[in-house]
């Protein structure tokens, strides 16, 4: 968040998420990718609803229906 602009003084996670969420939709174009998730409800409040792509990587088989899925076979 610091990299963004984030100045404020505290730093809990629902302010900085607040100030992600505002930069993530006034800055189209951008690509945020969560590694090795691994349940739905640990990201849902840090996924961003508008301006860019989430990609995402887990191990879980079971997600909420509006997300594309691809399942890459492992050699």
């Amino acid at each position: 968040a610091e990299n963004l602009g984030y100045k404020g003084e505290s730093t809990s996670k629902d302010k900085v998420n607040t100030f992600l969420n505002q930069w993530f939709a006034t800055h189209p174009g951008w690509l945020l990718v969560y590694d090795n998730v691994n349940n739905y409800e640990e990201i849902s409040s840090f996924l961003p609803k508008t301006g860019g792509h989430i990609i995402l990587t887990t191990r879980q088989r079971s997600w909420p229906i509006n997300f594309n899925i691809i399942c890459i076979k492992m050699i």
